[in-house]
């Protein structure tokens, strides 16, 4: 068998209409799982591969690697540790500064336009004189 149309789909980029439409069904398909599991490692176990995929696509539109995908993984992990080491942070301050760093770094995602010329991941996807839709 082989995966060569996961591997192209993989390397290649994707729009901001994309981006929000794959975030908006990945909050959807989330908010179910959660409502009928009430287990939040399960509906863990299957965001953070879809995540992954969907921020690494887009973050290769406009040149970044998509290791730049777990920067929310990591600002909820140093965070974390900083309330293990002893910060005086309450569980609320927390969960609000985990929440708010996710959404900004979400948002600069969606929101950079991508290239219009060719990267190392792939050809434009604009058409020269077309403006990329906005979401």
């Amino acid at each position: 068998m082989r995966f060569s149309g996961l591997k192209n789909f993989l390397r290649g980029r994707s729009t901001r209409r994309e981006f929000w439409v794959s975030v908006i069904i990945l909050i959807v398909v989330n908010i179910t799982v959660e409502g009928v599991t009430e287990n939040a490692l399960l509906t863990s176990a299957i965001s953070l591969p879809a995540w992954l995929v969907i921020a690494q696509r887009r973050l290769q539109d406009f040149g970044r690697s998509g290791v730049w995908g777990l920067s929310p993984f990591f600002s909820s992990f140093l965070l974390g540790v900083l309330k293990g080491a002893g910060a005086p942070i309450s569980d609320y301050v927390l969960s609000a500064a985990i929440g708010l760093i996710t959404v900004a770094i979400i948002l600069v995602i969606g929101l950079i336009p991508g290239d219009r010329q060719e990267n190392r991941f792939g050809r434009s996807l604009i058409k020269v004189g077309q403006v990329e839709p906005t979401a």
